[in-house]
């Protein structure tokens, strides 16, 4: 399992949508999900959680991904959040 944080910014910063989150390079389908605060896609048969709180953005890849595509799929999901609230957001991987 890898763990990526966006941090972005104070939570009055414009909160991207869940669809503004999501990859857009990166095939993907949308699995459903009942918290309001995250969402769930899956990326070559592997769930990945995004899950936004205050200050971050949390990306948990849930199985194996190839290590290139994970980080590939949490900097798609960095640059667009980045663009979405106009503030610098950096990738950190836990």
């Amino acid at each position: 399992m890898n763990t990526y944080v966006v941090p972005a910014g104070p939570r009055y910063a414009p909160c991207p949508t869940h669809e503004a989150r999501w990859p857009r390079k990166i095939e993907h389908t949308v699995a459903p999900c009942e918290d309001w605060g995250q969402s769930r896609i899956i990326v070559e048969g592997v769930t990945v959680s995004i899950i936004i709180d205050i200050r971050n953005i949390e990306v948990i890849v849930e199985g194996e991904l190839p290590n290139d595509l994970a980080f590939r799929v949490a900097e798609e999901i960095r640059a667009n959040a980045e663009s979405t609230i106009r503030r610098r957001c950096v990738l950190e991987s836990v």
